[in-house]
């Protein structure tokens, strides 16, 4: 996939800025590979298993300019990537009585695109600004089950647990 972006900031004269700036105009050009390898097993007509391989992107962005930031003020974040495992299985059983739909998962997370915080050189300015972060994983299960005791009639239940966690530092997340 590629991604193209181009940036053109000019600011109005205010009481913080004085006069009107514009800033040099900025360009982000980023080629990204992205593929997915998802095998399937039919055990019956009414079961299957699954396996999934895939990889994944953010493009990357800019940050607004800011009259009066430091020279080493972010100008742009770069993309994040993702590599997801999956595991799981659906089908009926019971002739169809029950409905099954469960994968077991695993997300790999690079360069995670954050919201952080960058204390401006001009006294006590900090400014909000999205940036890239280290590494993060996530990895939980999901289900949902259905219950068909009667035509017409479904109990269902469905749900997921997750636990995320970031295998870097991201100060600017408290982490």
């Amino acid at each position: 996939t590629k991604t193209w972006q181009s940036q053109q900031v000019t600011t109005e004269a205010g009481l913080l800025s004085g006069a009107p700036i514009t800033f040099p105009r900025a360009e982000l050009d980023e080629d990204k590979f992205t593929w997915s390898i998802a095998p399937r097993f039919e055990l019956s007509d009414d079961i299957s298993f699954y396996a999934r391989v895939a990889s994944g992107f953010r493009p990357g962005g800019f940050v607004t300019p800011i009259p009066g930031a430091p020279s080493d003020f972010p100008t742009s974040f770069t993309s994040d990537t993702t590599i997801n495992y999956e595991l799981g299985a659906k089908g009926d059983i019971a002739d169809g009585l029950v409905g099954f739909d469960l994968a077991l998962y695993q997300i790999d997370w690079s360069d995670v695109q954050i919201v952080t915080s960058f204390q401006s050189s001009v006294p006590n300015l900090t400014y909000t600004v999205v940036g890239n972060g280290g590494d993060a994983r996530s990895r939980g299960f999901e289900w949902n089950l259905a219950l068909r005791p009667a035509e017409g009639f479904l109990i269902g239940w469905a749900g997921a647990y997750t636990d995320a966690t970031l295998r870097d530092d991201a100060p600017g997340l408290g982490g």
